[in-house]
């Protein structure tokens, strides 16, 4: 039972903080544009982080649970509740701090660095795929910002471009929401299912239907 409620309460939190976190740098961007409607900035995030992962899948989320450390092996749920409360001490030292910091980074780091403090194996090449793609990020966003500057001051000004503008803002932060529900948002479907498979089993390794395979819509939430 104890180890239930440590799991159910690290889940709660977790989704707290990442909506303080992630969740409020999203809704900021749809808020950014004065003529978009304040409702629609917070319902599109949440339609997409319930619906989305249902259409395009949760393979991101099995990188969490799978790919980074093997947390199927007994202990392997324990490691992964000590690297959540790692990232989310982390991200809570550094926003008191008043410091930026990815939450998605600070929990890759802390379920490879429990999985090896462990003793599981971790994935050389899992973590380092994560974090190459985490360092070229800001180099693409760079260049495809230019790319849109520079296209933006060739379009001719008319009578419709506020309205012109406010749809693309719209079609942008509409894009936005679904790539976070495709990625980043799929940490908290990797602690959800986590913990309900530990309310269900006991702390051991985390099994198939933990793992945030496609078919966790329905072993992780309709048994």
């Amino acid at each position: 039972m104890g180890w239930t409620l440590a799991f159910a309460g690290t889940a709660v939190l977790f989704v707290l903080v990442t909506g303080a976190n992630d969740g409020a740098a999203l809704i900021g961007l749809g808020l950014r544009f004065p003529k978009a409607p304040g409702w629609l900035a917070v319902a599109l995030p949440a339609a997409a982080l319930i619906g989305v992962p249902y259409v395009l899948g949760v393979a991101v989320a099995a990188t969490f649970t799978e790919r980074l450390a093997g947390l199927g092996s007994e202990g392997g749920a324990a490691a992964f509740l000590a690297g959540v409360v790692i990232a989310v001490g982390v991200v809570a030292v550094l926003a008191g701090r008043g410091l930026p910091t990815s939450l998605t980074l600070a929990v890759v780091g802390g379920i490879t660095g429990a999985g090896f403090g462990a003793g599981l194996p971790v994935s050389a090449a899992g973590l380092g795929t994560v974090l190459a793609v985490g360092a070229l990020a800001p180099l693409a966003g760079v260049l495809l910002g230019y790319l849109l500057a520079a296209c933006s001051r060739r379009v001719p000004s008319h009578g419709r471009m506020p309205r012109l503008v406010l749809a693309a803002h719209l079609l942008a932060y509409t894009a936005q929401c679904v790539a976070y529900a495709v990625n980043d948002g799929q940490k908290m479907v990797a602690v959800v299912s986590v913990a309900l498979e530990v309310g269900r089993h006991g702390v051991g390794g985390i099994g198939p239907s933990a793992s945030a395979r496609p078919g966790w819509r329905c072993s992780s939430w309709c048994s």
